[in-house]
């Protein structure tokens, strides 16, 4: 039983079936190996961090800071932006959010998809430098809502000089958090019982989360060939990429996002997710999309109140905040 992936484990206790009967000496003994396998798993993504950035630049050259929130990753990665970038944005929110610029505007229908984020993430960027930047001292600002949300043992890795261009720029991990870990599950438990009906069927599969152990990787220059170079001439070859995509033969230059699930070879138990953005895209996606945004009720969170009415979903809760209460 404590051989079996991190997922496995965590449906077992789920128990969507009410087979197990599982003893207070049985939470005990999986809680024990869970305990061990998040902290290999926090000692495999600082390795994997390390190989992604010796593999393109020096270790040196990178500066930690440690993340308690939202808004502290936000605050880094925005001091720390290329000039050559900040200054795009700038005048992009010039053109095309201030009046009396009308005549060097673009039809939208004419712009690149790079281009229209860049007039989407100004309007955002322009907003923080308003409250942010020019009233250091001043308490309030809309994005103090961001230090409400907690982030898991995340750390952040920035280059000393922002402006040299190199790939990485930044890299970003952390670790999923309890509540999401089990909505995510539970969520996806339901929806595998609700297809096939019966135990007998059932595939643990499915209901799989690959997400415990998160890298993000933003590049300024993008390039999926020297990406995919990265990962697919790895000297030592440890690592095992599960969905690996070779981009290196892609001739779309618009691919903006890279998403992989990979473990360390012998340690499939284990699993890492590996990502690649550009800082716009990281941006976006983190902070300044609309459905990302704290006070946003999104898509996902509607789902989940349906979700959590179902009385199964509260019993399998109870379980594994049970089994999780170390996280």
């Amino acid at each position: 039983m404590l051989e079996k992936k991190i997922s496995d484990l965590l449906v077992y206790v789920a128990d969507p079936f009410n087979e197990n009967n599982l003893t207070n000496q049985d939470y005990i003994n999986i809680r024990k190996q869970l305990k061990q396998d998040f902290e290999r798993g926090h000692s495999l993504l600082d390795e994997l961090r390390l190989d992604c950035i010796s593999g393109c630049g020096h270790i040196s050259n990178f500066e930690e800071y440690k993340i308690n929130n939202p808004y502290e990753l936000l605050k880094f990665m925005m001091e720390k932006r290329p000039v050559r970038l900040v200054q795009q944005l700038q005048k992009t929110y010039r053109i095309y959010h201030k009046s009396g610029n009308n005549n060097k505007r673009v039809p939208f229908s004419k712009l690149t998809e790079e281009e229209l984020k860049m007039i989407d993430i100004s309007q955002y960027t322009h907003k923080w430098r308003q409250e942010v930047e020019k009233r250091p001292h001043h308490t309030y600002s809309s994005f103090n809502i961001l230090k409400k949300r907690k982030l898991v043992k995340a750390k952040l890795y920035i280059q000393r000089n922002k402006n040299l261009g190199n790939l990485p720029h930044a890299v970003f991990q952390r670790q999923k958090r309890r509540k999401r870990i089990i909505e995510k599950l539970i969520k996806r438990i339901i929806d595998e019982k609700d297809k096939i009906g019966d135990s007998k069927n059932f595939n643990n599969s499915n209901c799989y989360v690959e997400d415990f152990f998160g890298l993000k990787i933003c590049c300024t220059n993008w390039n999926p060939q020297n990406i995919n170079n990265l990962l697919y001439n790895s000297k030592s070859k440890k690592w095992v990429v599960d969905n690996f995509i070779d981009h290196r033969k892609d001739t779309d230059k618009n691919i903006n996002h890279l998403k992989y699930y990979l473990h360390k070879k012998g340690e499939t138990r284990i699993p890492l997710e590996l990502q690649f953005t550009t800082i716009n895209d990281f941006l976006l996606d983190e902070f300044f999309s609309a459905e990302n945004h704290v006070r946003y009720t999104s898509k996902r969170r509607t789902e989940m109140k349906e979700y959590k009415k179902r009385k199964e979903y509260g019993v399998m809760e109870e379980r594994l905040q049970k089994l999780l209460s170390f996280l």
